[in-house]
């Protein structure tokens, strides 16, 4: 009886072994794409990655950000905009995905950097709110444009040059690159999701985020899958945030919120301003984690020999995914009292 205690024991603990265990922490080398750099999560992941040592290609939306992003890399830490280097992008554009691959590309063959392109890192993104009754399709498709397709396409483009950081054949088989210090280095397609991923609930009021945020979660899980099939020595890897700040994804949602009011019928307004409101508040009054603990994420899953398939980044995080496990009448009634909870009275 012992003896099989014992060995169950064991049993269990080289799963939670094979699992959870990492495996070591790989070297800061080559170069990483961060698609998403202006603001927020994308900005900052470019900048902690440049001052671990990566050499990062900042994708960014707005011309004014090429020339601040090296000032503002260089009051971050300074010498890591030294190895910042904006790249315009417009990721709803194929000519401007295009051209940022062609640009990366060619960079890293003139610099001659030690290793080229090993990861690009997902975080452009728009927070389009409103009641998924009444809100016009346009806005679901802006949404599905920058949140799924946008990144979709960004990563077809940038695959081959991963492909051709980390990959050779040998005897007819894919194999990992030895780098400079000798480790078998693997790429990565980093993406960011929200919440606690797949598992956790989807509030009110988010339809065009979270149909966006679970479509990339399942292009993320394919593409990994994918990759392992083929013996291909790229992981693709989600980045689960809970709330996050300071960013502007949700003031920007709200600036679009009021755009989106006057495209309703008016009964939309009548409806469901005082749950807007009452989301609006609880996401005030939440402290939020900071917005460096994505950038910290996002290093770890570059750096783990053996990545997870995501990464939690705060309480709310590691929490939403037990939520959404509860039976549907808790689970609705814990969101009405938080998120979705409501200010006012409800309309005659």
């Amino acid at each position: 009886m012992l003896l099989s205690l014992l060995l169950v024991l064991a049993v269990l603990a080289g799963v939670a072994y094979l699992c959870f265990h990492r495996g070591k922490k790989l070297p800061a080398d080559g170069c990483v794409f961060v698609v998403g750099a202006d603001t927020g999560m994308g900005e900052i992941t470019a900048y902690y990655l440049a001052k671990q040592g990566y050499v990062v290609f900042a994708g960014v939306h707005l011309p004014a950000s090429l020339d601040r992003l090296k000032v503002a890399a260089a009051e971050f830490s300074p010498g890591c905009e030294k190895r910042v280097i904006p790249v315009q992008l417009d990721i709803t554009s194929s000519a401007s995905i295009a051209a940022a691959a062609k640009q990366v590309e060619q960079m890293i063959a003139e610099r001659s950097f030690p290793i080229g392109l090993i990861a690009t890192v997902h975080t452009a993104g728009v927070a389009i709110i409103g009641p998924a009754e009444y809100l016009p399709i346009a806005r679901f498709r802006t949404t599905l444009d920058v949140n799924v397709l946008g990144h979709v396409e960004t990563t077809q483009a940038f695959l081959p040059l991963i492909q051709k950081a980390v990959m050779t054949k040998v005897a007819g088989k894919w194999q990992a690159k030895k780098d400079r210090h000798g480790n078998s280095r693997h790429g990565r397609c980093i993406y960011f999701g929200t919440g606690g991923g797949v598992p956790a609930p989807s509030p009110g009021l988010l339809a065009p985020y979270m149909i966006s945020k679970w479509g990339l979660e399942a292009f993320c899980q394919c593409l990994r899958i994918e990759m392992e099939l083929n013996a291909k020595p790229i992981e693709a890897v989600m980045i689960n945030p809970g709330f996050v700040k300071p960013t502007q994804l949700f003031s920007n949602g709200q600036r679009e919120l009021e755009a989106t009011w006057g495209m309703m019928p008016p009964i939309a307004k009548a409806e469901y301003s005082r749950h807007l409101e009452g989301a609006v508040s609880f996401i005030l009054e939440s402290p939020g984690t900071h917005r460096l603990e994505a950038a910290i994420a996002v290093e770890k899953a570059i750096a783990d020999e053996r990545p997870a398939l995501r990464y939690f980044v705060g309480w709310d995080s590691f929490a939403s995914p037990l939520v959404g496990l509860l039976p549907t009448a808790l689970r609705h009634l814990i969101l009405r009292h938080t998120f979705n909870r409501s200010t006012g009275t409800i309309p005659k």
